[in-house]
């Protein structure tokens, strides 16, 4: 009969144990932090609910003119151009930043590709 010792491997690091591993390959959590993590989610839930329910009264207690005061029709079309003013300007932006990034990494194409010429290749 074999020895216990003849079974083993030669490297140490196969007889150690084996960390379970999600679809993705990325180590999985005991199931102790896991529990603690959801016991959190639901303490923050219930805090956030209870918030809720105690700034409600205080929000409406100015009839619902909010911060700004009385929404007229001219205050929400004001509020509509001002917000499709931004998107307009941050499409714009955006697109000029990525058109800069664009240029830079065609650049640095063309430079790598003169680099790597008939001439520099073959060693020695």
């Amino acid at each position: 009969m074999p020895s216990a010792a003849a079974n083993r491997s030669e490297n140490p690091a196969d007889d150690a144990p084996v960390q379970a591993r999600s679809a993705l390959g990325v180590p999985r959590l005991s199931r102790r932090l896991t529990v603690a993590r959801a016991r959190r989610s639901a303490l923050a839930l219930v805090a956030g609910c209870a918030w809720l329910c105690v700034i409600a009264p205080v929000a409406s207690a100015t009839d619902g003119h909010g911060i700004y005061g009385d929404t007229t029709d001219k205050v929400v079309t004001l509020a509509g151009f001002c917000i499709m003013g931004f998107f307009v300007f941050f499409i714009f932006t955006m697109s000029m930043i990525q058109g800069r990034l664009e240029k830079r990494k065609q650049a640095r194409k063309a430079a790598q590709s003169t680099l790597s010429a008939g001439r520099w290749r073959g060693g020695w």
